[in-house]
């Protein structure tokens, strides 16, 4: 576990469909800090607005092997992967962003004490219309998926409500940010 990091690490939080990518590839525009990205064992042509690398299962086990991720989990079937970097990263007093796993949050925290985490939070209504327009699966699919996710907010979590236009959404990112890499 470290403790006393240089710099901050914040994992961004939320349910399929939510607007965690968009927010991020926003704030990467904007703000001077380091947005790794995730190592994934998902298709390239199934990116739509999600910015990560793919690698075969098979490419996913040897870097884990050679040690090139700071942290790793799975979920849906798909492993990801946070590249060592980011420990460098935090060790030189940066601060760090990607988009985690609501799941994945003791298993960051047991690396990161210090973990800070924006949740991004949209209505169930809002999610289904936009998990349709995505395409990857069928709307029973999809209702399935909604009813069953777990909405449950971890209680340190900042929360952001994705229901209103993009352009507030991001500009309440961007200062929670701003807070958090302000704070002691």
């Amino acid at each position: 576990m470290q403790k006393n990091l240089k710099g901050k690490i914040i994992t961004v939080v939320g349910p399929s469909g939510v607007g965690k990518d968009t927010l991020i590839q926003n704030a990467r525009k904007i703000l001077p800090f380091y947005f790794p990205k995730r190592i994934i064992t998902r298709l390239e042509n199934e990116k739509e607005n999600e910015d990560f690398i793919s690698v075969s299962l098979e490419e996913f086990r040897d870097k884990k092997k050679r040690g090139e991720f700071s942290l790793l989990w799975e979920a849906h079937e798909i492993h990801y992967g946070i590249p060592i970097s980011v420990d460098q990263k935090i060790n030189e007093g940066n601060i760090v962003i990607f988009n985690g796993s609501r799941e994945a949050i003791p298993l960051i925290k047991k690396k990161f004490s210090e973990l800070k985490i924006i949740h991004i939070h949209a209505d169930k209504k809002i999610l289904e219309k936009r998990l349709l327009l995505r395409g990857r699966e069928s709307l029973d699919q999809i209702k399935l998926r909604l009813n069953r996710q777990n909405f449950q907010i971890n209680k340190d979590a900042i929360v952001i409500n994705n229901n209103k236009l993009i352009s507030l959404v991001l500009k309440e990112f961007i200062e929670k940010i701003n807070l958090i890499s302000r704070s002691d």
